[in-house]
């Protein structure tokens, strides 16, 4: 099962807060409420902060990160570059706000606006891209995708024996002809709204999809997903581990993990599945247990 505890850490709790940090490229996802004094100095690690949509859980932890980006002791100088969705007036607001009352950053900081289809380069041989994702209407969103170029045989070789591949390399063919380059997707990250395209974030390493519900009944209006929808969404797209958030708090932990257990064997799912509820980030269901993962002990209910 894939250890994602040694990668990602954050906080999900639906209308409260959200904000997810990725550790391999030094990207925080959104940035609710707490995001600072949880990571602490972590926050001096982060180069890009990726926003989802300008809604206040999503977006309330900006000002005290910044801040602690300038105050505290660390990287003071180092550049933050901040990417959200294009045309939403609530980054305008925020935008406004945060110039007023840290008006002396000593760091540069830029605010980049994007829309679906446009990508950046990171400064490790990947980049990210956008999509479109649909929240609640007049509310502009996006996910994002971290791409990593790689490189696998072409399709006339694939199927090619070990001994066949030798004796056409020994025959001139070069390794270089053989291979293909495509992009393989680390993590994928649809916030928090309506469920997902699979063909956009097919084959993920990592899917973070949110779950707002768990019973389809209880839904009201049309701006999340249920735990129904996004376990749909991740068997067509066949990630290598989904994280489920977003998950509302009117839920007992025993309810949540109950659910997933019950919808993963009713489809059965063949990728591990962990869930991210406050700051508790802990395996649900693995493919590969004839039993239950259970819940430890200390998390609360």
């Amino acid at each position: 099962m894939t250890p994602l505890s040694q990668v990602l850490s954050g906080y999900s709790k639906a209308l409260y807060s959200s904000w997810l940090y990725y550790k391999p490229d030094r990207i925080l996802v959104d940035c609710g409420e707490g995001a600072a004094s949880t990571l602490g100095n972590n926050c001096f690690a982060i180069e890009s902060i990726l926003l989802t949509h300008g809604h206040i859980d999503h977006v309330s932890g900006l000002p005290g990160f910044l801040w602690a980006r300038t105050s505290a002791m660390g990287a003071n100088e180092k550049p933050l570059r901040i990417y959200f969705p294009r045309g939403d007036i609530f980054f305008a607001d925020m935008r406004a706000y945060i110039d007023a009352v840290n008006s002396k950053f000593t760091f540069p900081l830029e605010w980049i606006p994007l829309e679906a289809g446009e990508s950046f380069e990171l400064q490790r041989g990947r980049s990210v891209e956008c999509f479109a994702t649909q929240h609640s209407q007049g509310s502009a969103s996006l996910g994002y995708k971290i791409i990593e170029t790689r490189k696998r045989l072409r399709p006339e070789w694939a199927n090619l024996g070990q001994a066949e591949i030798r004796q056409r390399i020994q025959s001139g063919e070069t390794t270089e002809a053989m291979m293909e380059e495509y992009a393989g997707i680390k993590l994928a990250h649809g916030g928090d709204g309506l469920p997902l395209d699979p063909n956009l974030i097919a084959g993920s390493e990592i899917l973070v999809h949110e779950a707002t519900i768990l019973d389809a009944a209880n839904r009201k209006g049309q701006s999340h997903s249920t735990l129904g929808e996004a376990l749909e969404v991740a068997n067509a797209a066949q990630p290598g581990t989904l994280l489920l958030n977003h998950i509302s708090g009117r839920y007992k932990r025993s309810e949540i993990e109950t659910a997933i257990r019950e919808g993963a064997t009713q489809r059965e799912i063949g990728f591990p599945i962990w869930c991210l509820r406050q700051d508790n980030l802990w395996p649900v269901w693995n493919p590969d247990s004839s039993a239950n993962l259970n819940s430890p002990a200390a998390e609360p209910s």
